[in-house]
């Protein structure tokens, strides 16, 4: 259930996202850009990548797993359907529960929200912006929020504790925010709704450790990197 989500009544304090993101596919009409995912201007980035599972006991997979297993290349802009390519092997598909998208899934939002507690001083005030899109706008807190447009985007501006992001959006089921940070700014976390990853922009000891931590699978990344379906050049 949700709890200790307040609602947000003005954008001010969201605007310098507005300002540090960039326009998606504003570059090229074919590619898009971390910098449109996640504000530009952190020393350093990590992607997430969201688990697959297994049917039998929904342990998790990772990536790179998936890739050594298809004679692919772990790298920080692999995407999921270029290593997943399982023509000829169907038994390993019906065995395997694609990663979430748009989803940072509950175990690993413990794992980050633990981590990024120590790279802040204030985690105690922390915001998120949860797409309108998930339709739980007839639910308290949503109903007295503001809403923050990115892009053609909307989203609930509610605050919390950090320790929020480690509940549901959704009395329903799990569900991420799609953007979280603490009062200083000093990280950010998103996750886009297409995509089945997750962006840390922070420190560099910040993401050092998020990226050393073996509970998740992270790759360091930039806001030069691609997230478009054919961004991943090396598996082709």
């Amino acid at each position: 259930m949700m709890l200790n989500f307040m609602p947000v009544f003005d954008t001010k304090i969201a605007e310098w996202i507005k300002t540090s993101l960039e326009k998606p596919w504003s570059r090229q009409s074919d590619r898009n850009y971390v910098a449109s995912i996640i504000p530009k201007g952190f020393p350093d980035y990590a992607r997430i990548l969201h688990p697959a599972y297994s049917n039998q006991d929904m342990k998790e997979i990772k990536w790179a797993e998936i890739a050594d297993i298809l004679s692919c290349k772990a790298h920080p802009q692999m995407q999921w359907h270029k290593i997943a390519q399982f023509e000829g092997s169907n038994s390993m598909f019906e065995r395997i529960t694609p990663p979430f998208t748009g989803n940072l899934p509950e175990r690993q939002a413990k794992v980050l929200s633990y981590i990024l507690r120590k790279y802040t001083n204030t985690p105690e005030e922390c915001y998120f912006a949860i797409w309108d899109g998930w339709n739980f706008s007839g639910e308290k807190p949503w109903t007295e929020a503001v809403l923050l447009k990115l892009g053609d985007r909307n989203y609930y501006l509610v605050k919390g504790s950090i320790d929020c992001a480690q509940k549901s959006i959704s009395p329903l089921f799990w569900q991420s925010a799609s953007l979280w940070w603490p009062k200083d700014r000093s990280w950010c976390v998103a996750t886009d709704i297409d995509l089945m990853c997750t962006y840390v922009g922070a420190s560099i000891p910040c993401i050092e450790e998020i990226l050393a931590d073996k509970r998740v699978e992270a790759f360091r990344t930039c806001p030069d990197h691609r997230v478009d379906s054919e961004g991943d050049k090396i598996n082709i």
